[in-house]
C-alpha cells in the first residue's frame, strides 16, 4: 500500500521548495549583502529604520513556523471551527477541500515572505501592488471557495449511502452459502473418486 499523491501533496512541495529557497538565496548572496540593511521602510517607500543583516534570518523563519503550524492545525481536522455544519457523510470532503483551501492560502503567503525576503536583501522597498496582489488572491480564494465548501458539503449530504447495514449482511451470508456449497461439491467429488 503506497501513499497517494492529491492536490494538497503538491501545494506542500511549493511550500518547501519557496522556504528552501529563501534559505538558499540567504546563503548565496550572504557575503554582498551589506552588514547594516533598511529594515523597514515608511509609506513613501523611506528606509525608517537599519538592522544588522542578521535579520534577514527572521523572514524565512517564520515561514518555517507558519507552514509547521498549518501542517500540524491540518492533521487535527476535528479541532477547526467551520461556518458549516460538517456529518458524517459530508466529513471527509469537508475536510480536504478545507485543508487544501489552507495550504493554497499558506502558499500565497509565503510566496508574499519570499518577495518580502527578496526586497530587504536588496535593500529595496518592496512594490505596494505586490502586496496588494497577495492580499487580493487570499481575499478573492475565500470568495469563491466558501460557496464552494457548502456546495460540496450538500452534494456529500444528498449522495445516498453505499450500502446499508443490512444489505451488507446479506450478502455476506450468501457468499458464505456459496462458499459452503462449494465446499461440498469438491468434499462429493473427492469421496466418489
Amino acid at each position: 500500500m503506497g501513499i497517494e499523491f492529491n492536490k494538497a501533496h503538491a501545494i506542500i512541495g511549493v511550500n518547501i521548495y519557496f522556504i528552501v529557497l529563501m534559505f538558499h538565496e540567504l546563503y548565496s548572496n550572504w557575503k554582498e549583502i551589506p552588514d547594516v540593511i533598511p529594515s523597514h521602510y515608511n509609506i513613501k517607500g523611506e528606509a525608517d529604520r537599519q538592522s544588522s543583516k542578521n535579520v534577514l534570518f527572521v523572514v524565512p523563519s517564520f515561514a518555517v513556523f507558519l507552514f509547521v503550524l498549518v501542517v500540524s492545525v491540518c492533521k487535527r481536522p476535528n479541532s477547526w471551527n467551520l461556518p458549516i455544519e460538517v456529518t458524517e457523510k459530508s466529513r471527509t470532503v469537508v475536510f480536504e477541500n478545507t485543508r487544501f483551501y489552507m495550504f493554497l492560502v499558506l502558499t500565497i503567503f509565503i510566496s508574499y515572505l519570499r518577495l518580502v525576503n527578496a526586497s530587504l536583501m536588496r535593500s529595496k522597498p518592496l512594490n505596494i501592488r505586490s502586496i496588494l496582489s497577495c492580499l487580493g488572491f487570499i481575499i478573492i480564494i475565500s470568495i469563491f471557495f466558501f460557496p464552494y465548501i457548502k456546495q460540496v458539503a450538500k452534494d456529500a449530504e444528498n449522495e445516498k449511502p453505499v450500502k446499508d447495514k443490512k444489505v451488507k449482511q446479506k450478502e455476506k451470508k450468501k457468499e458464505r452459502e456459496a462458499a459452503t456449497a462449494s465446499n461440498r461439491r469438491v468434499n462429493n467429488k473427492k469421496k466418489r473418486n
